[in-house]
């Protein structure tokens, strides 16, 4: 037998971020995906950390810095992408 096959050089592939899914609110045009940032008038600041449909309602599950976890449908009107 010969010498082995030379193997093919590796190449990296550039990591791609999966974002999800993007849901919208109808009212201000904003479009979410896991990594905006948001702000609510009486929350404050947040970022979204999942975006789903449920029974064709968008929810978005967000971190507040003061507030903590909260879910809420994409649409509420106190709702912005900053």
């Amino acid at each position: 037998d010969g010498p082995a096959p030379a193997k093919a050089p590796r190449t990296r592939k550039k990591a791609s971020r999966v974002r999800g899914p993007k849901v919208s609110n109808r009212q201000t045009g904003d479009v979410f995906t896991a990594g905006t940032k948001i702000v609510h008038d009486d929350w404050g600041n947040g970022i979204v950390v999942s975006a789903s449909h449920d029974e064709a309602q968008p929810i978005l599950t967000v971190v507040f810095e003061k507030h903590g976890v909260k879910k809420m449908l994409a649409g509420h009107p106190k709702l912005k992408a900053r």
